[in-house]
C-alpha cells in the first residue's frame, strides 16, 4: 500500500521507529517522531500549525498501528500500561491535559488487586468558558486475548491520535476530550468507569461522542455510523455532510447496539460509533496485524473527522447543547428489548452488560437445592413496545443467564392491561394453573424462542421471561434456518469433492441438544496427489429439517454411523461428519444477520476440521511436517511450543487476504495447502461464492507454493 513520506524526514523516520520500538518494549513509551522538530533544508525548527487545517499524515497513522500492534494488549495485562503510556505521552506532547485512570476489572464481590487493574487515557483541551460545549472522541487500546489488534482497534486509536494532533492548534471555544478506553473485551468496564467519574454538568455540556471502532480493513473500505436505535445524531449528520463534500462519499447509519457509544446513550449523552461496514475475518485473532490495515483509508477518515470537529470548534459556531440533546430521545437510559429479538439466554453477565450498554446492579445472591450459584442483576428495560421503564432482574445460574423477572406493574399498568399488551405482542395466551389470586397465563413466541408467564400476586403481579421448550419449536419453515443453511452450503460446493457432511444441525446457546438438522450427501473420494478429489459431491441437501430426538450435546464436527446404507463402501479417511451451527449467534429473529462474519469464520474452521477427519493422509503429511511432537538427539519425544493446528491453518487458507509470507510462523503451515491443486480450486470456489476478491499485493500465485 502507498505510504506518504517526505524525503526530508527520512532520517527522523528511521531513528524514530527504532526509538519507539525500544521505548515500547522497555515499558516506558517515548515520544513519537511526529513531535520531533520538523526539518528544513538547513536546520531543524519547532513544528508550527499552518493557517489552514493540516491534512492527516499517513506515516503517523501507520506508525501508531505498528507500535500498538507489536504485541497483544489485553485489559489488565502487563502490556496494556505500555500502550496507555505511549498514547498518553503523544497526547500530552500535543498540549492536552492528560491523565491515566486505573479501574478495577474484578467481578462484583471480588477483592481489587493490581492484576485486576486496567486503565483509560483521558486527554482534555480546555476552553475559556467553563460552560462551553464538549466534543468527545474515543477509541479502544485493549485487544482480545492473543490478538495483535491492528484492525481491532489500533486502527481507530490511530485515527483518534492523528485527529487530536490536527486539532491541537486551531482557536476554539469548544472543549475537546480524547479518551482511550480499555475493557472492550470485558464488558465495557473501562467506559463505565469513565462515565462514573464525570459530573452531571459535564454530561449536559457534551454535544456528541464519536466512538471509533475498527476501520481501514483492506477488504472493506465502507464506513457506517452505528447508533443504539438506528436513529440519526447531530454530530453524526454533520460528519456525513463533511464526508459527502470532502470525499464524495455517503456514510450511512446502521443499528449497532454493542460498542462504547451505547453506554454513553444509556447515560443520556448523544453518541454513535464510526467503523467499517463489515468486521474483518482476522478480527480478534493472532492474524490481526498491520498488513490488513489500509493507512491511506484511515487518513481519509481522519480528514473528515478533523474538519467536522474544526467547524464545530470555530468561534463563529453557536452552542449545540440544546439541539444535540433534544435531537435524540435521551430522557432516560433504558435498554429497549424489541419484541421480535431473542433474549440472550446462556450469555454471561459481562457480555450482557456490553450488549445492553449498561452495568447491571447486583440485587440478590442465592444457591439452589443442587448447589448452583444464583445471582440477580437489575437493569432498566423497556418491554413489549411500550415506552415505560420496568425494573428487570436478570438471573444468572452458574454465570449464565437463565430467566428474567420484570416488575411490570411498577410501570402503572394493571394486570388486565398487561395481559392485553402481551396478547397484542404474542397472540392468544394459554391459561395455566389457578393460584389463590387467580389464573396465570403463558404466551409463546417460537421465532424468539420465548415463553412469557403472567402470574397475579396478593400485592401486584409477576412477569417472567424464559426460553421456551425447544421441542415445541418447528424450524421447518423458519426463514432463519434456511438462510444459515444456504451460507453453510457455500462451503460445500457441488463442483468440489474436497469435503462432505452428513448433516447440518442447528442449536441454541445455553440449552444443549440439537434443535434441527438437515440431511446431507455422502463423502468425497480419497485424495490422490495433486489431482482433483474425484467426483463425490459436497453439497448439503436443503430439504426438510428434522427435529433431533436425542437432545444430546455434540461436538461441532461429529463422526456418525447413521448416514446411509453405503457407509461400509467408503474409502479409508472419508468419515462422514455432522456440522453444528449456533442459530442464535448468527441471525436475529427478524432474519437479519447478527454475526455473518463470525459465522463464515466458523464455517471455514469446520471445513478444516472436516478435511482433517476425511483425509487422513493429508493430515498425516501436515503433522509429519509441522507436528508439535519432535524427537530429540537421544530419541526422546518432546513437545515443542504451541503452534496453530491443521484446521485453524486451513481456515485462514480459505478466508484470509494475507500473503502467507506476511503471516509469521503461521505462513509455512498455510502455504502447505497451496501445494494441492484441488484445495486451491476449492479455495477459489469458496471465495467466489463469498465475493472475496484477492487484494493486490497481499496474495501470491498458488503455483508458487507447489513443488515442481
Amino acid at each position: 500500500m502507498k505510504i506518504l513520506r517526505k524525503s526530508s524526514r527520512t532520517s527522523w523516520i528511521c531513528s524514530g521507529i527504532a526509538f519507539l520500538a525500544a521505548a515500547l518494549l522497555s515499558a516506558c513509551a517515548g515520544p513519537s517522531t511526529r513531535i520531533l522538530p520538523r526539518e528544513t533544508g538547513q536546520e531543524s525548527v519547532p513544528p508550527e500549525m499552518p493557517a489552514g487545517l493540516e491534512k492527516a499524515n499517513s506515516y503517523y497513522i501507520e506508525e501508531t498501528v505498528e507500535i500498538l500492534a507489536a504485541s497483544s494488549r489485553e485489559a489488565g495485562s502487563e502490556s496494556e500500561p505500555e500502550s496507555a503510556e505511549y498514547i498518553g505521552q503523544l497526547l500530552k506532547s500535543y498540549g492536552y491535559e492528560t491523565r491515566i485512570d486505573f479501574y478495577n476489572t474484578a467481578e462484583d464481590g471480588e477483592e481489587f488487586t493490581g492484576s485486576a487493574a486496567a486503565c483509560n487515557v483521558v486527554a482534555v483541551r480546555r476552553a475559556e468558558d467553563p460552560g462551553s460545549d464538549i466534543l468527545v472522541m474515543t477509541a479502544y487500546h485493549d485487544t482480545a486475548a492473543g490478538s495483535f489488534g491492528a484492525n481491532d482497534d489500533a486502527s481507530g486509536e490511530a485515527v483518534m491520535l492523528e485527529t487530536a494532533r490536527l486539532l491541537a492548534g486551531p482557536e476554539t471555544d469548544t472543549e475537546l476530550w480524547f479518551v482511550s478506553f480499555s475493557g472492550r473485551e470485558s464488558g465495557g468496564k473501562g467506559v463505565q468507569a469513565f462515565l462514573d467519574a464525570i459530573s452531571g454538568e459535564e454530561r449536559e455540556r457534551i454535544i456528541g461522542v464519536v466512538s471509533l471502532d475498527a476501520m481501514g480493513y483492506v477488504r472493506d473500505d465502507s464506513i457506517v455510523l452505528g447508533t443504539a436505535d438506528g436513529a440519526h445524531t447531530v454530530l453524526g449528520d454533520q460528519i456525513r455532510e463533511t464526508a459527502l463534500s470532502l470525499a464524495g462519499e455517503t456514510w450511512n447509519y446502521a443499528l449497532r447496539e454493542r460498542s462504547a457509544h451505547s453506554r454513553f446513550v444509556r447515560a443520556r449523552i448523544p453518541a454513535f460509533c464510526l467503523g467499517q461496514g463489515e468486521a474483518a475475518y482476522e478480527y480478534g485473532t493472532w492474524l490481526d496485524r498491520p498488513a490488513i490495515v489500509d493507512v491511506e483509508r484511515l487518513a481519509e477518515v481522519t480528514d473528515v473527522l478533523a474538519e467536522t470537529f474544526a467547524r464545530l470548534m470555530s468561534l463563529s459556531t453557536p452552542s449545540q447543547q440544546a439541539k444535540s440533546h433534544f435531537y435524540n430521545d435521551l430522557h432516560d437510559g433504558a435498554y429497549v428489548q424489541r419484541v421480535d429479538d431473542t433474549l440472550p439466554f446462556g450469555m454471561n453477565r459481562a457480555a450482557l452488560d456490553n450488549q445492553m450498554g449498561m452495568s447491571g446492579t447486583l440485587v440478590a445472591t442465592n444457591t439452589d437445592n443442587d448447589g448452583n450459584a444464583i445471582r440477580a442483576y437489575r437493569y432498566l428495560v423497556k418491554w413489549l413496545g411500550v415506552d415505560q421503564i420496568m425494573y428487570s432482574d436478570y438471573y444468572f445460574v452458574n454465570g449464565s443467564l437463565s430467566f428474567v423477572r420484570v416488575d411490570a406493574d411498577g410501570s402503572g399498568a394493571t394486570f388486565d392491561e398487561m395481559k392485553q399488551r402481551l396478547t397484542d405482542c404474542y397472540g392468544t395466551p394459554i391459561t395455566g394453573d389457578y393460584g389463590p389470586d387467580g389464573p396465570d397465563y403463558t404466551w409463546s413466541d417460537t421465532i424468539a424462542q420465548l415463553s412469557v408467564n403472567l402470574a397475579p400476586g396478593n400485592s401486584g403481579y409477576e412477569l417472567t421471561f424464559r426460553q421456551m421448550d425447544l421441542s415445541e419449536v418447528d424450524y421447518n419453515d423458519d426463514p432463519r434456518a434456511a438462510t444459515l443453511r444456504e451460507l453453510a452450503g457455500v462451503f460445500l460446493p457441488e463442483e468440489s469433492g474436497v469435503i462432505s457432511v452428513s448433516a447440518i444441525e442447528l442449536y441454541s446457546d445455553g440449552v444443549g441438544g440439537t434443535i434441527a438438522s438437515v440431511a446431507g450427501d455422502g463423502a468425497p473420494e480419497k485424495r490422490g496427489g495433486d489431482s482433483p478429489a474425484g467426483t463425490g459431491t459436497g453439497n448439503a441437501d436443503t430439504g426438510r429439517m428434522n427435529v433431533d430426538e436425542d437432545g444430546q450435546e455434540k461436538s461441532r464436527t461429529e463422526e456418525t454411523d447413521d448416514v446411509g446404507s453405503d457407509d461400509k463402501e467408503r474409502s479409508p479417511g472419508t468419515q462422514p461428519v455432522i456440522w453444528r451451527l449456533d442459530l442464535e449467534d448468527a441471525i436475529r429473529a427478524d432474519g437479519s444477520w447478527l454475526g455473518r462474519t463470525a459465522t463464515i469464520r466458523e464455517l471455514a474452521r469446520l471445513a478444516g476440521e472436516t478435511l482433517q477427519q476425511q483425509d487422513e493422509e493429508l493430515f498425516a503429511a501436515f503433522e509429519e511436517r509441522f507436528g508439535t511432537e519432535k524427537m530429540n538427539a537421544s530419541g526422546e519425544i518432546r513437545e515443542i511450543e504451541e503452534a496453530p493446528g491443521f484446521a485453524e491453518c486451513f481456515q485462514w487458507f480459505l478466508i484470509a487476504n494475507l500473503d502467507p509470507e506476511d503471516m509469521g510462523e503461521w505462513g509455512e503451515r498455510v502455504r502447505f495447502f497451496y501445494e494441492f491443486e484441488d484445495l486451491t480450486v476449492y479455495r477459489r470456489l469458496i471465495r467466489e461464492n463469498l465475493n472475496l476478491k484477492e487484494i493486490s499485493g497481499t496474495s501470491r500465485d498458488p503455483a508458487e507454493y507447489r513443488e515442481p
